[in-house]
């Protein structure tokens, strides 16, 4: 990432941290945290990603500048690709300002930079993004990262019409300072459009987005006497050994679009829902072969959001949510070279997964001096994974549950305190795997099967969140303190923590 770059984004940073934010009192600042902190707003936050919604989400301004740091670790890790576990810390400004009682403005900044540990059979960034299709070798190491985002967003209201845009885009590289070298160099733009209207007793929502997506991704070997093999994953422990080498560069490119409608009461009781439709691909192709496609990755997804609340002193809200996420895999068959070019006689589709998620929540709270929230939800997790040829598979079924309770609390004048306390148990119901292990490498079967056990099993979770404003004398600034915190456990003798800490102001 060139010093011009991080210039921009360092400046882009500091002054959004500096945007003056209107005079408040210090009621002004505890009513635009409690409106943004309160548990409430799960039966909103998927309207969110519409600006037009975006921008009529809270009544106040609100600004913040804060460090965060997180650490994490996995016993075993659960995805070998992902790595054992991860350190990092992040600056971090986000402001959100109405500027009128019709319009809003809104933006955020950030500089994130760690470490992820044990990564293995995984050279490649974004892999939640790119799976299956990555490079991997069975070294692996300790990955660093650097991470540079930036958004921002306009609202107006015109008559029973909102309008609205937002921008928002990441710059990324990750890289291994031990061979095997990876480095990966990542561009990721998306833009948002949408629009709002009040009709009868809902308000109705449109949004579209596009997104452009690039990665350049190689890896190296600085010793004399070469380095281990880099895989070209094709899935489900399946590789292209034609185009497997020890060294490899490649570039990812691709990007999608999405569709968004939203229904939202204007009074305080009555029917909300969303439905939202994207469709992505990323194309994977070799620089060493003449820029020759190797693969393409479609990924189409399908949400749906509906329930009823009532909000008030008393809030309830119940409602259901539905995902399914389909992924297919096109593998380009290449012929001989020509002149250097690499002919592709024919795409054949051998990698599909389906994921399927169904569940069920319910919010019930009372909101007086004292601020308190119950949330529960059930559900049920399909995935399923195929590759065609030798058939293989892997699937997992599972129940899962899910209770959160949060507190908001004016201990004085000047402090409030907020506590989280929650926890979730996941069981499989049914599971299964087919492999071809009579024709598998001996690293791939120990891969495969380790994966398989990892995911398949029952875990339950608990989880924590202290946080703690207190206003200053001039009542122009508040400080905090964030501390959250979660502990998992597995039936296959596997555990993991997570601890994140964050200081910061709000104005």
């Amino acid at each position: 990432m060139d010093g011009q770059m991080k210039r921009f984004l360092y400046a882009i940073t500091l002054a959004l941290a500096c945007i003056p934010a209107t005079k408040m009192s210090a009621s002004d600042l505890d009513s635009a945290r409690m409106e943004r902190a309160r548990m409430w707003n799960d039966t909103r936050r998927a309207g969110w990603t519409n600006p037009a919604l975006y921008g009529m989400a809270f009544r106040k301004t609100h600004s913040a500048l804060f460090f965060q740091s997180d650490w994490g670790h996995e016993k075993i890790p659960v995805v070998m690709e992902k790595g054992s576990g991860q350190l990092s810390g992040a600056l971090k400004a986000v402001s959100y300002i109405r500027l009128s009682d019709r319009t809003t403005v809104w933006g955020a900044a950030s500089y994130t930079t760690g470490e992820t540990r044990n990564i293995t059979w995984n050279s490649t960034t974004d892999y939640h993004l790119l799976a299956p299709y990555v490079l991997a070798d069975t070294v692996g190491g300790n990955t660093r990262s650097e991470r540079y985002c930036f958004s921002g967003g306009y609202s107006a209201r015109m008559g029973q019409w909102t309008a609205a845009g937002e921008l928002l885009f990441r710059a990324e590289q990750e890289y291994r300072k031990r061979d095997p070298r990876m480095r990966g160099i990542v561009s990721d733009l998306t833009l948002r459009v949408g629009a709002a209207r009040d009709w009868g007793l809902e308000r109705w929502a449109l949004a579209a987005e596009a997104n452009i997506y690039k990665q350049n991704n190689d890896v190296v070997f600085h010793q004399e006497a070469g380095g281990v093999t880099e895989y070209q994953m094709t899935g489900l422990g399946t590789y292209n050994a034609r185009f497997t080498a020890s060294a490899t560069s490649m570039y990812y490119k691709g990007g999608g679009i999405g569709l968004q409608i939203d229904a939202h009461p204007i009074s305080a009781a009555g029917w909300f829902g969303t439905v939202a439709l994207s469709a992505h691909h990323y194309e994977r192709i070799s620089n060493e072969y003449n820029s020759l496609p190797l693969t393409t990755l479609y990924v189409a997804r399908v949400g749906l959001t509906a329930g009823w609340k009532r909000e008030g002193a008393r809030c309830l809200a119940v409602f259901g949510h539905f995902d399914h996420t389909r992924k297919s895999g096109d593998e380009h068959v290449a012929g001989n070279a020509v002149g250097g070019e690499y002919p592709v006689l024919a795409d054949l589709t051998m990698y599909k997964h389906r994921l399927t998620d169904a569940s069920l929540h319910a919010v019930y709270g009372e909101q007086n001096r004292i601020c308190w929230y119950v949330r529960a939800a059930v559900g049920y997790r399909n995935s399923r994974e195929r590759y065609a040829y030798p058939l293989r598979q892997m699937d997992d079924r599972r129940l899962y549950g899910r209770l959160d309770t949060q507190w908001l609390i004016p201990i004085t004048r000047r402090f409030t305190f907020e506590c989280v306390l929650g926890g979730s148990y996941s069981a499989n119901i049914d599971k299964a795997i087919t492999m071809p292990y009579a024709n598998m490498e001996a690293s791939f079967i120990r891969k495969v099967n380790a994966t398989y056990r990892q995911l398949t099993a029952n875990c339950t979770a608990i989880n924590g969140k202290l946080r703690g404003d207190y206003t200053l004398a001039a009542r122009r600034l508040t400080v905090y303190c964030e501390l959250v915190g979660s502990q998992w456990f597995s039936n296959v003798q596997n555990n993991g923590q997570q601890v994140g800490l964050t200081l910061g102001i709000t104005y």
